[in-house]
């Protein structure tokens, strides 16, 4: 995997995601919650159009829309 920028590994954290990459070198966030027993669990049930190059992220992150792209 390609380093990531800090920006975006800062949003995730605040947003409480994780990183997930395809095989192309793009990347999807997803939510980590808790299950009923308090584990904290991530759903792994992206589809392709859920990743996205590391550019569309920034570009979200900048115009307010990233929060629109986590799974």
């Amino acid at each position: 995997m390609k380093n990531i920028s800090i920006k975006l590994a800062n949003y995730a954290s605040a947003m409480n995601c994780n990183i997930i990459p395809d095989n192309a070198g793009d990347l999807c966030l997803l939510e980590r919650f808790r299950d009923d027993e308090g584990k904290t669990i991530v759903r792994l049930s992206p589809q392709p159009g859920d990743y996205h190059a590391e550019e569309k992220w920034l570009d979200a992150i900048a115009s307010g829309e990233a929060a629109k792209m986590i799974l």
